[in-house]
């Protein structure tokens, strides 16, 4: 779930600043933004989950659903505890701790 929240982030952010100058206060504003909008992914990944639990026929389904929203939920939690990271070049998310 850590590194499923990592890329997620990352590349949100990499999308994010790939035509911006590189400052350390601005990018740590894009990486926030990069977080708002794995977080925003994460709950419609988790929506979609409830929606198909909530539908489905099948007990097989229920469960491997619950699964997936246990699982989502949790890399919603990992991308929640990451923060900036100055000195960390290539991968910018690093887990507060």
């Amino acid at each position: 779930m850590k590194d499923e929240a990592k890329k997620l982030v990352d590349r949100f952010y990499k999308e994010l600043t790939k035509n911006h100058a590189k400052r350390i206060f601005a990018n740590i504003l894009w990486f926030e933004e990069a977080k708002q909008c794995a977080l925003i992914h994460v709950d419609k990944i988790i929506e979609v989950n409830k929606y198909y639990n909530a539908y489905a026929d099948s007990p097989f389904l229920d469960d491997l659903s619950r699964d997936r929203i246990k699982y989502w939920q949790g890399v919603k939690q990992e991308i929640k505890k990451l923060c900036y990271e100055t000195t960390n070049k290539g991968s910018n998310a690093t887990n507060k701790r």
